[in-house]
């Protein structure tokens, strides 16, 4: 069987339904129906759990253990969005939207500079520059807000970390010689907690 589900996936499925989403769930639920290799997965992370939980419950100090490792914060990889049109969707014809610039706006106050993704997360990162103080301004895109609350992005080509507001996903920052930048080979770390 083809398209078998992360191990991630499953493991979340197991221990936390509820962090994805209802289409996500019942996609892994008809595959594990289907593929005897991924049921035996979660049998697997089943017995396993099973016996974790146990074990916690039996000592303190390993719970303590357990609570310090599980709330690491998580990394994920952010890339340059880059718009590829599915054909399948659309027929034959793939059309382009083009909007227009108005007369009389040659220059407007932002620049959109970079969106960056990372698929699996469901995390999107749009980078727009003020022209009138050349600080670059990222935003913080995701449905599960819950889970972004103390979120840093890390620009490994700069070396610079930075915090997002936890209240409207936002944070600022500038860059020495930024305009020689090439945006679409930047990568960036999301980390959450």
């Amino acid at each position: 069987m083809d398209n078998h589900p992360r191990e991630n996936a499953i493991e979340l499925f197991l221990r936390s339904p509820q962090s994805l989403e209802a289409d996500q769930r019942l996609l892994i639920e008809r595959h594990l129906d289907l593929c005897p290799q991924c049921l035996d997965s979660l049998n697997l992370l089943r017995s396993f759990y099973a016996e974790f939980d146990r074990q916690i419950a039996e000592d303190a100090s390993l719970k303590q253990f357990a609570d310090r490792i599980t709330n690491q914060p998580a990394v994920f990889e952010l890339h340059p969005y880059r718009y590829t049109p599915n054909p399948a969707q659309f027929g034959e014809h793939v059309m382009t939207v083009l909007a227009a610039k108005s007369e009389g706006h040659d220059e407007y106050r932002f620049s959109s500079i970079c969106t960056l993704v990372s698929h699996d997360e469901r995390a999107v990162v749009r980078i727009l520059k003020d022209n009138e103080t050349s600080h670059y301004r990222l935003y913080l895109i995701t449905d599960r807000e819950h889970q972004f609350s103390e979120a840093t992005i890390k620009f490994p080509l700069f070396d610079r970390s930075l915090v997002f507001d936890s209240k409207n996903h936002q944070t600022e920052f500038s860059l020495p010689a930024a305009e020689a930048v090439d945006w679409t080979s930047v990568v960036a770390e999301l980390r959450l907690r």
